[in-house]
C-alpha cells in the first residue's frame, strides 16, 4: 500500500507541475513516419495512458492536456490550471524546462502524427524522488499545430467576441457573468461590453507569440492563447481586473466571434444579431399647464441585452425646475433577419389602476443609417410627451 500511495502522490505532483518527468532509458526506436520527430511533437496532446510495472494506472490521471508550440514554448493544462514550459528536441531526446526552473530530459520510444509513447525504467518527480519500475506514458494528439503566428493571430482577432464559457479555479461561472463581449479593433484598441454597458470599458491590446496583453486603465492582463480560429478562441490567465478590482486565480475563457473586425470601433450589427448593442434617443419638448410653460427633455437608452431580451431606460427632466425621473423597462423581442424588423413586448404597471399593462410595439433596423425606429401604434392621447415615431441612433 505504501508503493501505491507514493504513486498516487507522485501523480498529484505531476498534475501540479505538468511535464516534470525524467526518463532515463535511452531507447531510440525512431518514429512511424509522417514527418520529422521535431515537427510531429508540435500540437495539442492528451495524456491517455499510464502503465507502471505493467499495471494500468490510467484512471489516476487528472484531466490533462499538453500544448507544444513550434517556437519551443508550451502549456500543460491540468484540471483547468495552466503551467507554462519550454522545450527542445535533439537525437530522440526531448528536453523540457519547467516553470519552476527544473530541466527534464525524456527519451521518446515511438511517435507518429497521432500518438507518442515515452517509457522509463525510473521516473522521478520533483520533491517526491523516484518511482521504481517500468513506466510507460502514451499521448494522443488532440488537435493540429497550435504554432503561435503573431501575424495570423493579429489578423484573426479583430472583431467582436462573446464569452460562452468562463471557468474560474475549475468552477463554471458562465451564467453568473451574463453577456460579456470584447471588441478588438485592428488598430490595437478595443472596448468591453458588460451586459450592454460600455462606458469607461475601453482598452488596448497587443499580441506577442501566443501571449495577448490587454491593458485597461493602466492595468496589464496577460493571457495565453491556447486556440484561435476565425470563429472561436480560448485564453488562459491568472489575473483579471473587474470593476477596478484585481482578481487572481486560474481563468479559462472561451469566446465565439459574433461580428467582423476592422478599425471601426462600432461596426454595424450583423443582421439578426443585435445582442450587446445600445441605442440612444433624446427629445426636447414643452408642456403648457395653467398658462405656464415647462421645458422638458426625455433621454432614452435602448439596450439589446440578449438575443431575446433587453432594457429601455427613460429619463424625463423638467429643465426649468431641475427635476428628473428615471424608469427602466424590461422587454422581450423578436427579430426577422430578412426584413430587418421585429416587435418589442413589455409589461408595465398602470399608474392610475395599478394593474399590469402589456404593450407590443413594432421596430425596424436600417443598416444604411444605422438607426432603429420604434412606432407607437396606440399613443396615449392624454400624455403627448413623445412623438409617435421614435428613431434611435446607435451608441455601441
Amino acid at each position: 500500500m505504501k508503493t501505491l500511495k507514493k504513486i498516487m502522490m507522485a501523480m498529484f505532483v505531476m498534475a501540479c507541475v505538468g511535464l516534470t518527468v525524467s526518463c532515463n532509458k535511452d531507447n531510440d526506436n525512431g518514429n512511424g513516419g509522417g514527418g520529422s520527430t521535431q515537427d510531429m511533437l508540435v500540437g495539442t496532446w492528451n495524456v491517455t495512458s499510464l502503465l507502471i510495472n505493467g499495471n494500468d494506472m490510467t484512471a489516476m490521471i487528472p484531466e490533462m492536456q499538453i500544448v507544444m508550440n513550434a517556437n519551443g514554448s508550451g502549456n500543460c493544462i491540468v484540471n483547468g490550471r495552466d503551467n507554462q514550459f519550454t522545450w527542445s528536441y535533439a537525437n530522440n531526446v526531448l528536453t523540457v524546462n519547467t516553470g519552476n526552473g527544473e530541466t527534464v530530459n525524456c527519451t521518446i520510444t515511438s511517435i507518429n502524427s497521432t500518438t507518442a509513447i515515452f517509457t522509463s525504467s525510473n521516473m522521478s518527480f520533483p520533491g517526491m524522488g523516484q518511482i521504481p519500475g517500468e513506466v510507460t506514458i502514451t499521448l494522443t494528439k488532440a488537435g493540429g499545430n497550435p504554432d503561435p503566428q503573431p501575424d495570423n493571430y493579429s489578423q484573426l482577432l479583430p472583431g467582436t467576441w462573446q464569452i460562452d464559457n468562463f471557468v474560474f479555479n475549475g468552477n463554471d461561472m458562465t451564467e453568473m457573468i451574463g453577456t460579456i463581449r470584447f471588441t478588438f479593433n485592428a488598430n490595437g484598441t478595443g472596448v468591453l461590453s458588460d451586459n450592454g454597458e460600455t462606458q469607461n470599458n475601453d482598452f488596448t491590446w497587443v499580441i506577442s507569440g501566443n501571449t495577448i496583453t490587454i491593458t485597461e486603465h493602466g492595468h496589464n492582463m496577460e493571457f495565453t492563447i491556447t486556440n484561435m480560429t476565425a470563429t472561436e478562441c480560448s485564453f488562459n490567465g491568472t489575473t483579471m481586473y473587474m470593476d477596478g478590482q484585481s482578481m487572481t486565480g486560474n481563468f479559462e475563457i472561451h469566446m465565439v466571434k459574433v461580428n467582423g473586425g476592422g478599425d471601426d470601433p462600432n461596426p454595424d450589427p450583423v443582421p439578426g444579431e443585435l445582442t450587446g448593442t445600445s441605442w440612444g434617443y433624446t427629445y426636447n419638448g414643452t408642456i403648457t399647464e395653467q398658462d405656464m410653460e415647462f421645458n422638458y427633455t426625455i433621454s432614452m437608452l435602448l439596450v439589446f441585452t440578449t438575443s431575446t431580451t433587453g432594457t429601455l431606460e427613460e429619463t424625463m427632466t423638467i429643465t426649468s425646475m431641475g427635476q428628473s425621473d428615471t424608469e427602466t423597462i424590461n422587454f422581450t423581442y423578436t427579430y426577422n433577419v430578412n426584413s430587418h424588423s421585429g416587435t418589442m413586448t413589455a409589461t408595465t404597471t398602470d399608474p392610475d389602476t395599478g394593474e399590469p399593462e402589456t404593450q407590443t410595439l413594432p421596430f425596424t433596423y436600417n443598416p444604411s443609417t444605422n438607426t432603429i425606429t420604434i412606432t407607437n401604434t396606440s399613443p396615449d392621447a392624454d400624455e403627448g410627451f413623445l412623438p409617435r415615431v421614435i428613431e434611435f441612433t446607435r451608441l455601441r
